[in-house]
């Protein structure tokens, strides 16, 4: 499998692409079981020190273990929007706002009864880094 990550200006995009012989099959961001599937990894490039933003806690209402697939050579863009007030992260991100950065995507799902039960891929993948110029719109508010 390979992670790939795209910057634009007021969000990211981040495309997953099946490069092995057998349908891969991985959770949808909207259940619990994936909602915490995709975090983003930053640095600035001077500092070796990785910063985490992750999805945020939240209740779940409906839920249930849904799941996407990905035949051999297809790929699925997900669309992310970070000022959207469903991500976390700690005072060191606010820091790196006006400093030349590097950002990488992870996908990362744990094993559980219902990734086994489903044949859902277990494990972690990371995309290249990327640099991003300040003042990292798809971030921050530019107000």
């Amino acid at each position: 499998m390979h992670l790939e990550l795209t910057l634009h200006s007021n969000s990211l995009e981040v495309k997953i692409l099946n490069t092995s012989s057998k349908e891969v099959r991985l959770w949808e961001l909207e259940n619990s079981w994936g909602w915490y599937s995709i975090s983003l990894l930053l640095r600035e490039d001077s500092d070796k020190q990785t910063q985490v933003i992750k999805r945020t806690s939240r209740d779940w209402t409906k839920n249930g273990p849904y799941f996407f697939v990905l035949s051999p050579g297809e790929a699925r863009k997900i669309p992310l929007n970070t000022k959207d007030g469903w991500w976390d992260w700690n005072h060191g991100v606010s820091e790196l706002k006006n400093k030349l950065i590097s950002i990488r995507a992870r996908l990362e799902i744990d094993p559980s009864p219902e990734a086994k039960k489903y044949s859902v891929f277990v494990g972690s993948v990371l995309s290249d880094w990327v640099v991003s110029l300040p003042p990292h719109s798809w971030l921050f508010s530019t107000n």
